[in-house]
């Protein structure tokens, strides 16, 4: 039986990309929605200003004046007619946003499916190991009777030769099912992000 429920698509990093790439889109759309509305600048200045016909700007003596300049004021700014330019790009930033939702979805979707494909192939390359370690159990004790019996002279050499073949293809298939077994757990380390 699988269970999804420690599996977390969210820590791998396929998905934050994709996670990250619809964060932007919102963002993107929101700043076009952004430009539809009327803009109210404020903007001030406020200097003195020193005019003479030679370089004393630290004499402040009474005839030697300084004038003060102040400037305030509001700009109000509200484009009505676009071509509908801006509602275009309103829509292609709803509809990039819809595709980053489906893309996201999508990579969810392949990464749980990777994720339980993975622990499938783990489960079954546990049960042909159990599988392969019984049947060199078994070759080995096969072996050994027949040297016994070679032994005591009720079997041929023949006998003996064969169970030793079967004993090394035992052995042969048992350490390739180890290997699938590790290949497989690398694989589900790999699903859930926990490769070290």
């Amino acid at each position: 039986d699988i269970n999804l429920s420690s599996f977390q698509p969210e820590k791998r990093i396929e998905y934050q990309i994709f996670q990250q790439q619809k964060k932007l889109n919102e963002i993107d759309l929101n700043r076009y929605k952004m430009q539809l509305l009327p803009s109210i600048v404020a903007y001030g200045s406020y200097s003195k200003n020193a005019q003479r016909t030679t370089f004393d700007v630290f004499d402040f003596s009474k005839d030697k004046q300084w004038f003060t300049i102040g400037l305030i004021g509001i700009t109000f700014n509200w484009n009505l007619f676009t071509s509908g330019q801006r509602y275009f790009r309103i829509q292609q930033a709803k509809y990039n946003v819809l595709k980053s939702q489906y893309n996201l979805d999508q990579i969810k979707q392949s990464l749980i499916l990777e994720y339980q494909t993975a622990l499938i192939n783990y489960q079954n390359a546990l049960a042909s190991l159990k599988n392969q370690e019984n049947n060199l159990q078994l070759a080995r004790e096969v072996f050994d009777v027949s040297i016994k019996k070679y032994q005591t002279g009720v079997g041929s050499n023949i006998e003996v030769i064969n169970a030793e073949a079967a004993l090394k293809e035992a052995q042969t298939n048992y350490f390739t099912a180890l290997l699938d077994v590790l290949s497989a757990k690398t694989d589900l380390d790999k699903a859930t992000n926990t490769i070290q």
